[in-house]
């Protein structure tokens, strides 16, 4: 099936043209200023240029790429479907501001170092988009699973403090997880703060 450019319907459309090759995205590759210099014949498949800027770019410089691309697929997708656009700057100032809130959040989640550990928090609308965030450095006497307890009873308080209320909860501790799903609460240190959240 052959599929036109939504944004310039004068030529096919693939995932090199969507991401990279397209008119359109002229003004976005420009913006990105560590893709100066790199060049890049239009013929090569889109797999093969991803492996070429995994090979050549900085982390830092990959991961914004990630982004940037995510949010230009985003984009096109908003023109197909919902037959709304947004200008150029709704991508890569976009990207740098999402990379940069959440490695704010989420860098001090590295578990415990020399008895520090990180308590990060993200709070974000059904779209997806950061409303607040908070991270902290918490000396520990305790384990990792109390530490994941106070953070999950602090995101609710935050949750709560700013009226975001009800909210879903994501947590990637699967054993906090399972005893706020039981139907009785351990006697323990992590089962104290479990009930708090009740």
């Amino acid at each position: 099936m052959e599929v036109s450019c939504p944004i310039y319907d004068k030529h096919l459309e693939t995932t090199m043209d969507a991401l990279w090759t397209c008119l359109a995205l002229k003004g976005i590759r420009a913006m990105c200023s560590f893709l100066e210099g790199f060049c890049v014949k239009d013929s090569i498949q889109f797999f093969y240029l991803i492996v070429l800027c995994q090979n050549n770019l900085l982390t830092e410089e990959f991961e914004l790429l990630g982004l940037v691309l995510w949010r230009v697929w985003f984009r096109r997708n908003r023109v197909t479907y919902d037959s709304s656009f947004f200008t150029d700057n709704g991508v890569v100032p976009w990207a740098i501001s999402f990379l940069a809130k959440f490695k704010r959040a989420n860098d001090v989640n590295k578990g415990v170092e020399n008895g520090i550990v990180g308590i990060g928090i993200n709070i974000r609308d059904c779209s997806g988009s950061v409303l607040a965030s908070s991270s902290q450095k918490v000396i520990v006497v305790f384990t990792l699973q109390i530490a994941e307890a106070v953070a999950l009873l602090r995101g609710l308080r935050m949750g709560n403090d700013i009226g975001m209320w009800p909210c879903d909860v994501v947590l990637d501790a699967h054993v906090i997880i399972d005893l706020l799903n039981s139907p009785v609460l351990t006697c323990s240190e992590v089962g104290l703060i479990l009930h708090d959240k009740r």
